[in-house]
């Protein structure tokens, strides 16, 4: 059940900020985040490992940046929009 909460928590914290590319946040914000979701440490250290390897964001010694792929991903996945059909 964890795993179904914690899926793309990075990118939906992003989102959720309204960051853009390239802007940063220190990760400690994230894991308040994370954790006010109900979520571990150990589970989100794996979702921002899973983030960086994705390449969604770029972890810079304490900040997560946000990528222009994970901008992408998380606009997509935010879009409620009937725009696009599919």
């Amino acid at each position: 059940m964890e795993r179904k909460l914690s899926r793309h928590v990075v990118l939906q914290f992003m989102a959720n900020a309204g960051m853009k590319v390239g802007d940063s946040v220190p990760a400690g914000i994230i894991v308040a985040y994370g954790q006010n979701k109900g979520m571990d440490l150990e589970a989100i250290e794996a979702e921002l490992a899973l983030s960086a390897n994705k390449g969604w964001i770029i972890l810079l010694g304490n900040d997560v940046h946000l990528s222009q792929r994970g901008f992408q991903r998380s606009h997509h996945a935010n879009d409620n929009s009937t725009a696009t059909m599919r």
